[in-house]
């Protein structure tokens, strides 16, 4: 056996001498300690816990025919509603956050006056104590629990319910300005449009006056048809944009799509104006070649045809942008509001008790070992032992002496 596997050995029969030689003090420190605790926790005020369950959003339907529907079926939201989260960010994240902000907390705080109630200062140091007071839980599932802490019961309960409420409140708040924003911008396009429409009218008017109704081959008018459908479109299509531009980055999915797809319309609208490149064209003759006055004719009259198309739709999407502003239903889905528990938070007299007495049987075996360990040290260093209690004896003199300046 070598020299270090001896001290080892020594070490540890020193702490197995330690412990059985004190073992009834260390067992009667640890259930002593254990009991004042046990008695203590009697006597430690009762915290009550409020608790709230907020469901993650549902998907809401628009409810209006947007862009795509209108021509093609397809819907489209009118904005003012959905944040744009990161990956790997739900809903319930951002309300927590919301919830931990200064506009949420500081409207709470001065509701139930809890700085009064917490008897701080400053809001600085009350908005502290209430966050360390409220609990947020965002599960896997998505599911925000909204928990909140009081020594009143009925408090504990109020404030939870309030902490959501005002969440749904400042959640109402952000889709109202969001949902005014959109309706702003397609009011102005409307309006533009009834002007443009206005004039189109106008001229399509004083040119039948001057030139009287010009009859055009059924398949001009196909052709006039087909290109006042597409520049309707094309001017729906980037209405569509500048409505998804304010909700969105330039790299979402579903401006890169509107983008696409108002490149895929300028260029068969080029097409049917000059005729295909290389010939294979659609249409025997492309809209060009029509003689001026029919061409001026169609012209005035594709014009106003597109003009009425976009200010139809304008009109509708307008109401519906209306609808959207005005709407004040609840953002939030709670799935279980707050009431006062009947059973206390904390303290829990058990871990309380047991800790206590795991932190006494710890403590007291240290303080054992700590003094067997000195007495070996004074045993086999006496004059270095001597010297340390004599620095340390001159130390809480100096201490004491300090001490009692200080009284005077």
């Amino acid at each position: 056996m070598t020299e270090n596997q001896e001290k080892k050995q020594a070490g540890l029969f020193d702490w197995l001498y330690v412990f059985l030689a004190n073992r009834r003090l260390i067992i009667l420190n640890t259930i002593v300690v254990g009991l004042i605790a046990m008695g203590l926790s009697f006597l430690l005020p009762k915290w009550y816990q409020g608790e709230v369950v907020v469901l993650p959003p549902l998907s809401e339907d628009a409810g209006s025919a947007g862009i795509s529907a209108f021509l093609t079926g397809a819907g489209f939201s009118l904005g003012g509603g959905e944040f744009s989260l990161p990956m790997m960010t739900t809903p319930a994240d951002l309300w927590k956050a919301m919830i931990q902000s200064r506009g949420v907390a500081d409207s709470i705080i001065a509701a139930f006056d809890l700085q009064s109630r917490y008897r701080k200062k400053n809001m600085a140091k009350t908005r502290k104590s209430f966050l360390k007071h409220s609990e947020l839980e965002v599960t896997g599932e998505g599911i925000l629990h909204i928990r909140f802490e009081d020594k009143n019961p009925e408090i504990a309960a109020q404030v939870a319910n309030a902490i959501a409420d005002r969440l749904d409140r400042l959640n109402r708040q952000i889709k109202s300005g969001s949902a005014r924003n959109t309706r702003e911008f397609i009011e102005e396009q409307k309006n533009k449009c009834q002007e443009t429409l206005t004039r189109a009218e106008e001229a399509m008017k004083n040119y039948q006056e001057e030139y009287g109704a010009l009859v055009i081959d059924e398949q001009a008018k196909m052709m006039v048809q087909n290109a006042a459908q597409l520049q309707a479109e094309l001017l729906i299509s980037e209405i569509e944009l500048g409505i998804l531009k304010k909700t969105y980055l330039p790299t979402h999915d579903e401006v890169k799509r509107v983008n696409t797809k108002i490149n895929e319309i300028e260029l068969k609208l080029q097409e049917m104006k000059f005729g295909k490149e290389g010939g294979g064209q659609e249409f025997d003759f492309p809209l060009m070649d029509i003689p001026h006055l029919s061409m001026e004719y169609l012209r005035l009259a594709r014009n106003l045809q597109i003009q009425a198309i976009l200010y139809e739709f304008l009109v509708q999407q307008y109401e519906q942008a209306k609808i959207q502003e005005a709407k004040d239903t609840p953002v939030i889905n709670i799935l279980a509001r707050a009431t006062p528990p009947e059973i206390k938070h904390r303290p829990k007299k058990s871990i309380v008790t047991v800790a206590a007495a795991m932190a006494a049987f710890i403590l007291t075996i240290i303080l054992l070992a700590f003094g067997q360990l000195l007495k070996k040290y004074q045993y086999e260093n006496k004059d270095n032992y001597d010297k340390l209690k004599e620095v340390f004896n001159h130390s809480l003199t100096d201490i004491l002496i300090w001490r009692k300046r200080r009284e005077k």
